[in-house]
């Protein structure tokens, strides 16, 4: 919950002002004047992705207002000589559970991913927040044959087709080129928090007519789920823009005439504000509504293994600050003892 020491330690950010689950801080090594600590290798001019890692903080900033939705965790990839067939090779960051808190995911973390000097250090963000929201979806299609090839063709069809729609719908969607072998990411950004559930039904309805575009299944899409919980405490992710994490592969970007590349792919990702969420059906009605499932919230809570009576005190501020009629104290107080008898 907002506390005064939670609401300070955001205030040096450009994304959520007084939003513990959002908003990356600058670390100590950092600051929003000073520039990054990834520049060992600036020396080498020739390298590819040079404009990438010279809008490297531009980007970052961008990431903050537009794409942060929690900061305790983030997803990140091994570096390639741990990486073994048949094993994920990415991971859930910081690594020690202990080491998990609001303000893990620093901007030195997120400018390390678009500079792409490291493959170990690049980055996916969690599509939903701990308060059940997310500010952003995607479409991720990326589809093989049972033999493992790319349906290249397929894919391009119903990611343009897509595209297409969501503009048809006053959504200004960024189609991107994402491997450069026939996977292509559809990203809507919006311009405030909206539940995660409301998201979800969203996206999976568009994707609902996959058949038509060749493909045998529904695509990915992110939020891949509708919340997430004690039993699914960070649900899906999303790899940021910027280098691919096995090819020497950097985002393109599909202007409506053709695919855009280096600096002029950057400028188009940094041209992107939020969406209004009155485009998503229903989505007006479920602001309203927005954080106010206490049990949800408190069952959250107990199962970060916080004390029953602490999680009350915290309920109580929550109920207060989202809930325009708040709930009786007693009631809330009961609520937890129930959850606690039922484990």
């Amino acid at each position: 919950m907002k506390n005064s020491s939670q609401v300070n330690a955001f205030n040096n950010t450009t994304g959520q002002q007084g939003n513990p689950y959002a908003g990356l801080q600058a670390t100590a090594e950092t600051s929003t004047t000073q520039k990054p600590l990834y520049t060992s290798l600036d020396w080498i001019d020739n390298r590819p992705g040079k404009e990438w890692r010279d809008a490297s903080e531009r980007l970052t900033l961008w990431t903050n207002d537009r794409l942060v939705n929690r900061t305790d965790v983030y997803r990140g990839y091994k570096l390639p000589h741990n990486r073994f067939l048949g094993e994920l090779i990415t991971y859930t960051k910081p690594f020690l559970e202990e080491a998990r808190e609001f303000g893990s995911l620093t901007r030195i973390i997120v400018d390390g991913h678009y500079r792409g000097d490291d493959p170990g250090g690049l980055v996916g963000l969690h599509a939903i927040s701990i308060d059940n929201t997310s500010r952003w979806f995607v479409i991720n299609v990326d589809q093989q044959n049972a033999n493992g090839a790319i349906l290249a063709d397929a894919n391009a069809n119903a990611a343009f087709g897509w595209h297409e729609e969501l503009q048809q719908l006053e959504f200004r969607p960024l189609l991107l080129d994402a491997n450069g072998v026939g996977g292509y990411h559809v990203l809507v950004c919006l311009s405030d928090e909206v539940p995660s559930q409301t998201v979800h039904a969203f996206v999976s309805e568009v994707v609902n007519n996959f058949a038509e575009y060749s493909l045998t299944q529904a695509p990915e899409v992110y939020p891949s789920e509708p919340d997430v919980n004690p039993h699914r405490p960070y649900g899906s992710w999303w790899r940021l823009p910027g280098k691919h994490h096995t090819r020497e592969f950097w985002t393109k970007v599909w202007d409506g005439s053709r695919w855009l590349e280096n600096q002029e792919a950057i400028e188009a990702i940094l041209s992107v504000t939020g969406d209004s969420p009155d485009l998503i059906p229903g989505a007006d009605d479920s602001l309203g509504q927005h954080g106010c499932d206490l049990p949800q919230f408190a069952r959250f809570l107990l199962g970060e293994r916080i004390e029953p009576e602490i999680v009350a005190e915290v309920c109580l501020l929550w109920d207060d600050v989202h809930n325009q009629q708040p709930s009786d104290e007693e009631q809330i107080r009961q609520t937890v003892r129930d959850l606690v008898q039922r484990g």
